[in-house]
């Protein structure tokens, strides 16, 4: 027998006992590995063998896990700032500055609130609401 014969022969001998140990594995035991475990099995593996695919795809899907945890960790953050934002605006726009007795010095009998001079809309004044009307 030659030497590739003697190859081919322990290659499909090994192949033959990758197949008999995938049938006879539990699929779900590897979902429950650590990952030390799992990397552990993975390399005990050749790259073209079903327990190194589905190791791969155990890989695959406990990264797509951690992503999701931390993409739901991000939403929640990303909430939390829009609430709180929204409560310290409505607080600040809220909130009236005390006015110091030097900041605006009025006319006497001058109403602080112009947009609001007249009160009824016939009345009608020919003075422009900045200049203060004559007594």
């Amino acid at each position: 027998m030659s030497d590739w014969q003697t190859q081919h022969l322990l290659n499909e001998a090994s192949r033959d006992m990758a197949r008999r140990e995938f049938s006879d594995f539990d699929h779900n035991s590897i979902s429950k590995m650590s990952d030390k475990d799992l990397a552990a099995w993975h390399a005990e593996h050749a790259s073209d063998s079903a327990q190194f695919i589905l190791a791969h795809n155990e890989w695959n899907r406990r990264l797509v896990a951690r992503q999701v945890n931390a993409t739901k960790f991000s939403a929640f953050m990303g909430i939390a700032g829009i609430i709180i934002g929204v409560f310290l605006g409505w607080l600040l726009a809220s909130y009236n500055p005390p006015y110091l007795a030097n900041d605006h010095k009025q006319n006497p009998g001058q109403d602080s609130t112009r947009q609001h001079q007249w009160k009824n809309p016939n009345d009608v004044s020919p003075y422009p609401i900045t200049e203060p009307s004559p007594k």
